[in-house]
């Protein structure tokens, strides 16, 4: 499914990752973790196609197909998602205006709009969220909890094939940390394909999945002049 090889990445001409190799098998759940600085969220950026860490060797194959040639949008496209750490906020940009239009892009189709509002509020009542989420502008006045929520809930609307979550525990509560697991088990019960990558420094909240697999990275990044 997501295959990478000795991948190196460059943030300002200075190499950040050197020579990363991971392959995510289809209904496989994978652990990144390792000591702040050794580039584990650099990673998560240049697979979601952020400009400023740039590529160098090796390739990214998602579904037997070239990441690294397609743009952001693309991979989303293909199934790949990719929950960032931290978001921005759309101010004047509804909740309901943003979710019609990213699942149109994605799907290629029109949608009866209250169908698909339908749709959203049992995916907000599955995650905690209030309904009337669904007017408030994106992120604007979310609190950090209420991010996580919703970044999961998109999760589930819009069924990728493959998830990236960076650091999506971080911050949340008990309850917070059970709805995610309760995700995760949702999404591999609907779909024995769903595969997933987390990265995280909490090696304890995943060991409930017994068949998940756990990578380290170890070499720290040394600042070159």
């Amino acid at each position: 499914m997501l295959i990478i090889r000795n991948l190196s990445i460059f943030v300002e001409k200075k190499e950040v990752v050197t020579n990363f190799s991971l392959e995510v098998l289809p209904g496989s759940l994978h652990l990144l973790t390792g000591p702040n600085g050794v580039g584990k969220s650099s990673i998560v950026q240049a697979l979601l196609g952020n400009p400023a860490y740039v590529t160098s060797g090796g390739y990214v194959t998602f579904q037997n197909q070239d990441v690294l040639s397609l743009a952001s949008h693309e991979r989303v496209r293909k199934g790949l998602f990719v929950v960032q750490q931290e978001v921005v906020s759309f101010p004047g940009f509804s909740v309901a205006a943003y979710l019609k239009a990213v699942h149109e892009a994605l799907c290629k189709e029109m949608l009866n709009i209250q169908d698909f509002l339908e749709q959203v509020k049992v995916v907000f009542t599955d995650v905690g969220l209030d309904h009337s989420f669904i007017e408030r502008s994106v992120y604007e006045g979310f609190s950090g909890g209420q991010k996580k929520r919703f970044e999961l809930a998109q999760v589930m609307l819009f069924q990728p094939q493959c998830v990236i979550f960076d650091e999506i525990d971080a911050g949340l509560d008990q309850e917070g940390q059970q709805l995610l697991i309760a995700v995760i088990q949702k999404m591999r019960s609907k779909n024995t394909q769903f595969a997933a990558l987390f990265i995280s420094h909490n090696l304890d909240l995943y060991t409930i999945f017994k068949d998940i697999i756990v990578h380290q990275l170890l070499r720290p990044v040394i600042p070159q002049d």
